[in-house]
């Protein structure tokens, strides 16, 4: 009766993969998403705060490509639209042959597209893999990648700088595993659209903080961005 009952048990367990099982696409995933990071961060030197998360918000239309190239996630028409208009967004933001185009701009869309690629296999990896595990991989993989990195310009923080960085910490790893929760709930292509909340704070605090202006083709691109990626979530939700 025991050894049915222990059965049992273990069967409905959720299939769990902790270890080395999954470790090339756990490997691939970290390289991707550190010189996703790695781009975006050379972006916010470079350019003001609300263009870097314009561009970066076009990380949507990667996702859905990239999740019905590699998981056969279903292209709704409104997903279509949205992908159609977001890249006219881009167009508007960057004003191709009207102005002189800002080669970080590339950078950061370099950065979605990485993100969006490191999305689609971080839902992969939720079919064996949980939230945590999916972070506590990224630590241990991303770790001696960015030491390496920092090897060749190090800078010793004050200790000042350490309760900000602690913060960065905290803030970024919260935000790795609700974002692998989401995305083991819902499709990528459906999870990632809600970031876009982003985009309005972050331009108030570049102009409150670094007194960075924002320029009207900026507000129409983001808004065209933002607002067909809502539309499709509104209506792929409605169904």
């Amino acid at each position: 009766m025991l050894e049915d009952h222990n059965a049992a048990f273990l069967r409905r367990r959720p299939r769990f993969t902790p270890h080395f099982e999954r470790f090339g696409m756990h490997a691939v995933r970290n390289t991707v998403h550190f010189g996703a990071q790695y781009c975006w961060t050379l972006g916010v030197v470079l350019l003001p705060l609300a263009e870097v998360f314009a561009l970066e918000f076009t990380m949507p239309v990667w996702v859905a490509l990239f999740a019905y190239l590699f998981l056969g996630e279903r292209i709704s028409r409104a997903r279509l639209v949205a992908v159609g208009v977001s890249f006219l967004g881009i167009l508007v933001i960057l004003r191709p042959g009207l102005t002189i185009i800002d080669p970080a701009s590339f950078i950061v869309l370099l950065a979605a597209m990485g993100y969006g690629l490191s999305i689609v296999m971080v839902k992969s990896l939720t079919r064996d893999c949980s939230p945590a595990i999916i972070v506590v991989w990224m630590i241990l993989l991303q770790l001696p990648m960015g030491f390496a990195f920092a090897l060749f310009d190090w800078s010793t923080p004050s200790l000042s700088d350490l309760p900000w960085i602690l913060l960065a910490g905290v803030t970024g790893l919260s935000a790795h595993y609700t974002m692998a929760q989401a995305l083991r709930l819902l499709d990528a292509s459906i999870a990632i659209p809600i970031d876009f909340f982003r985009v309005p704070l972050i331009a108030l605090i570049g102009f409150y903080f670094y007194g960075e202006t924002i320029e009207v083709w900026l507000l129409i691109g983001a808004v065209m961005i933002f607002g067909s990626n809502y539309y499709a979530l509104r209506a792929e939700a409605q169904k």
